[in-house]
């Protein structure tokens, strides 16, 4: 996913190469930006269905009819000298790179455009019980993992890292990643999490965590608000830290919730066992906690194998949560990268390029406007001993559905609106009267 920013800039330095060339003589330059403003009505269409995808502003597209319009006027209906002509021909240059600029969203010297076309959004997480083990091998063979599977965001847990180690360090490098870190908050070589993400990667860390060793950000996909949390909770915490972890928790998933986002992830290793989040699992406080916390914010876990093996004991505490599971291409488990750590990679694929469903109907009822003592008189006089006699329970069901249904269409305003899930939920049905009017 995203551009690759080596080819991007080896573009440019073709570009750049072919602009260098010398012109011979004034006669040829001349000719030559001659020649290239008479077909410009041309380019300047082209532009415009560029801009016009990449649904930009209709003031940058009036700026860059203007620049074209102009220059094609200077060049065409008045005779210039040589001095000059090489003038504006570095002015068109200048602004071609502002453009370029502009579609970039960056400030990076050879940025390139932005991607805004998503495919698969993939991530993985794995507590590799110290990052500095054996000289920072596990980055290494992190690098060689990700080879394959090339993921956006590779997150760890129990980095084992304190302030002695800086985030800057090369043995903490990933080639196209940036990291960010959460150490143990008393400074000390236990727990802690941290991210690896793609540096194309649009990304704002938040501050909204009330929890240790949790990192929590925001990514923009598609113009849709995605959260992400990240966090740690040690095995040992009395039951006093766990139900503060709890509410901690809660605080954070409301807080969140209140931004409406698309999608939310959940990841980490929470050290808590419930057979209703993986595997036939001892069951502890811990994980029926979770497992209900979770659940009423509508989040599903993903994993169903155990990702904590001992030679006596498995159990599957490496969570991965989300709110949208039909999203889901693929998510599983995959092996531990280093001999002597017992907890294993998991993972999930999500589609990002799934359509919205069609426009469908749906009754709307105006309950203010009932008839209600027309409605309980119907109701009450009903003979529905007669009306079950000889029916099976299910024909009983679906008989007293469909008179409830009855009643209520002939005592209650009601009619069939179309709804479609790509309008927002502010555009209603007096500002869609307006639009189509206009």
């Amino acid at each position: 996913m995203g551009v690759s920013l080596f080819q991007w800039r080896a573009q440019i330095g073709l570009f750049e190469a072919r602009r260098s060339r010398p012109f011979f003589n004034k006669s040829s330059a001349f000719k030559c930006v001659r020649n290239f403003f008479k077909n410009t009505d041309y380019l300047l269409v082209l532009f415009l269905l560029l801009f016009d995808f990449f649904s930009f502003d209709k003031v940058l597209q009036h700026i860059l009819a203007y620049t074209i319009f102009s220059l094609k006027s200077y060049f065409i209906n008045i005779k210039i000298g040589f001095s000059s002509s090489l003038l504006m021909i570095e002015y068109w240059y200048l602004v071609f790179y502002w453009f370029l600029l502009i579609l970039s969203h960056d400030i990076e010297l050879n940025p390139g455009p932005s991607n805004s076309s998503w495919g698969n959004f993939s991530f993985c997480s794995w507590n590799l019980n110290g990052i500095s083990v054996n000289e920072f091998c596990k980055i290494t063979l992190l690098e060689a993992y990700n080879c394959e599977h090339k993921y956006d965001i590779i997150c760890l847990s129990e980095t084992f890292l304190d302030s002695s180690y800086s985030s800057e360090d090369p043995a903490l490098t990933i080639n196209g990643y940036k990291l960010m870190r959460c150490d143990h908050p008393n400074n000390i070589k236990r727990g802690g999490v941290a991210i690896y993400y793609k540096e194309t990667l649009p990304i704002r860390f938040c501050n909204i965590a009330f929890l240790d060793e949790c990192l929590v950000f925001e990514l923009c996909i598609e113009n849709r608000i995605c959260f992400f949390v990240l966090l740690y909770r040690s095995p040992s915490q009395s039951s006093h830290e766990f139900d503060t972890f709890c509410s901690n928790l809660e605080k954070t998933l409301n807080h969140i919730v209140s931004f409406s986002p698309y999608l939310v992830f959940l990841v980490g290793d929470f050290n808590a066992r419930s057979d209703s989040l993986g595997t036939k699992d001892i069951n502890n406080i811990e994980g029926t906690q979770i497992e209900a916390l979770t659940s009423s914010f509508g989040l599903h876990q993903l994993i169903s194998e155990p990702t904590h093996i001992l030679p006596n004991s498995l159990s599957c505490i490496d969570l991965v949560f989300i709110n949208q599971p039909n999203l889901v291409l693929n998510c599983g488990v995959h092996p531990s990268l280093y001999q002597r750590c017992h907890h294993e990679i998991v993972y999930a694929i999500i589609d990002l390029k799934v359509d919205f469903p069609p426009p469908y109907e749906r009754i709307v009822w105006d309950y203010s406007k009932a008839k209600k003592e027309l409605i309980n008189q119907c109701i009450s006089q009903f003979d529905w001993d007669r009306a079950f006699l000889g029916k099976t329970i299910e024909q009983q069901v679906i008989f007293f559905n469909n008179t409830l249904i009855n009643i209520f269409e002939n005592f209650v305003p009601n009619k069939t609106i179309i709804c479609d899930d790509k309008d927002p939920p502010w555009f209603n049905g007096i500002i869609k009267k307006n639009a189509v009017e206009k």
